[in-house]
């Protein structure tokens, strides 16, 4: 039998994403969370962070956007109009639900046959590669930094 729940430190607003608790209190909280997700089904989230953290899990992630009268500032025109945003559509294991009959589908096929997805380690998403984010950052820099002073030459 699935069940359905919704954070308990999100709803009480002392999530470890809250600033108005300390280190010790975020740490717990995360700690909390990550038990959360290992045992998810399915995560249903807004472009968070949560979708990175579902993901590394192998937990598959839907994205509740709601195209339909979709205004500046909404989930369907961030996820359109920003760039670092824009590869979750072709991201293994997360689903975009433009509309609520979506949303069920995708939500009814997770309950009824829940499955784990692997992470897409592809390397086209920053947030997967093998490599760190750090890592990632450096080797560009490095190859920018080598391209131009083989230009100067």
């Amino acid at each position: 039998q699935s069940e359905i729940e919704l954070d308990p430190d999100i709803q009480s607003g002392v999530s470890h994403r809250a600033t108005r608790i300390d280190f010790s209190g975020v740490s717990s909280a995360y700690a909390r969370f990550c038990a959360l997700l290992e045992s998810a089904v399915v995560v249903v989230s807004e472009c968070t962070s949560a979708i990175v953290d579902s993901r590394a899990r192998g937990v598959p992630v839907i994205v509740p956007t709601f195209k339909k009268n979709a205004v500046i500032g909404s989930q369907w025109y961030l996820l359109n109009g920003f760039e670092h945003l824009q590869g979750l559509s072709t991201t293994s294991g997360v689903f975009i639900a433009e509309d609520e009959q979506e949303l069920e589908r995708l939500l009814v096929d997770f309950l009824t046959n829940p499955r784990r997805i692997p992470p897409d380690n592809s390397g086209e998403n920053i947030f997967v590669d093998e490599r760190s984010y750090a890592r990632r950052v450096l080797d560009v820099v490095d190859e920018v930094i080598a391209e131009k002073s083989a230009n100067a030459s």
